[in-house]
């Protein structure tokens, strides 16, 4: 017998915020700014122009102006400017980055935004083939995604894999609650 899950109520993609990552900087105060402001999810003003003279300085560590694009590029998605978003993860990622699944989770969320569910999904099989530290919020996205395609069952997977790789992640709960899963014939 298989599984059948369904939802409770339908809802969009835009229910489950697509989740994403900052890149940590050290040493220059503005690409510092750029990361606070990036991991506190501001998306003022102020947050964008303090990443923009992180980016303006020329004396800036290759690996800090990558992630600061990285950080300018979580800002942009918090304004709603998500193909700007994926502009600059395209400069970090030429730049050179430690940690290139970072920039594949930040650019599955942006796809998510603009509804690109195709390349969000590539974005995530990335991650989970890399096996790294951001496979709760890969499987998250892949669950978005999923789920916006109409895949239910799929999606109700990736959100349970999701809270098996970071069990107690309230968002992911939230998601899961919303099924409900029946046997089958």
């Amino acid at each position: 017998m298989r599984p059948i899950v369904s939802l409770l109520f339908l809802a969009s993609a835009a229910t489950a915020a697509p989740a994403s990552a900052q890149m940590l900087v050290i040493g220059e105060p503005a690409a510092v700014a750029c990361y606070e402001n990036a991991l506190a999810r501001r998306s003022d003003r102020e947050a964008l122009e303090d990443c923009n003279a992180a980016l303006e300085l020329p004396t800036q560590l290759r690996v800090n102006r990558a992630a600061s694009y990285v950080n300018r590029g979580v800002i942009l998605m918090h304004r709603g400017r998500s193909e700007d978003a994926l502009a600059d993860y395209d400069r970090a990622e030429a730049i050179g980055l430690p940690e290139p699944t970072g920039v594949a989770l930040n650019r599955s969320s942006a796809f998510i935004r603009l509804g690109r569910m195709q390349e969000a999904l590539a974005q995530t099989d990335i991650i989970i083939e890399a096996d790294d530290r951001h496979l709760a919020e890969a499987w998250f996205n892949r669950g978005v995604a999923l789920e916006s395609l109409g895949e239910t069952t799929a999606a109700y997977n990736a959100y349970s894999r999701a809270l098996d790789e970071r069990p107690g992640w309230r968002l992911a709960e939230i998601e899961l609650e919303r099924f409900t899963v029946r046997s089958g014939s």
